[in-house]
């Protein structure tokens, strides 16, 4: 399972260099070579032990290579959506006390 471990990590280092790449910082290049190169092989290594049939290695190393960015944006929304109701209930408790000392 070091996989699924891994490949969170670089959809996140893939979208952080994304940006600089739109910024004009880095070329595309890099983010080619560097991240999405290792991040396919990687999936087409695991789909290459799991499948025999070659168009089916490929196919699956495709789904598995989307499946990383998918389960890269839920981990992510999940943090976000955790992160703004600890802030909501803290904005809410403050309101609440504010309006209590008013009344």
């Amino acid at each position: 399972f070091w996989k699924d471990i891994a490949e969170v990590p670089f959809v996140f280092l893939f979208c952080l260099v994304l940006v600089l790449v739109f910024a004009g910082l880095i070329s595309f290049g890099i983010l080619f070579l560097f991240i999405i190169i290792p991040l396919l092989l990687m999936e087409f290594y695991f789909a290459n032990v799991i499948c025999r049939e070659i168009y089916a290695k490929f196919y699956f190393s495709f789904v598995m290579f989307l499946r990383a960015f998918v389960r890269s944006f839920g981990l992510s929304t999940g943090i976000l959506v955790y992160i703004v109701k600890k802030l909501l209930k803290k904005v809410n408790k403050i309101l609440k006390a504010n309006f209590a000392m008013l009344s």
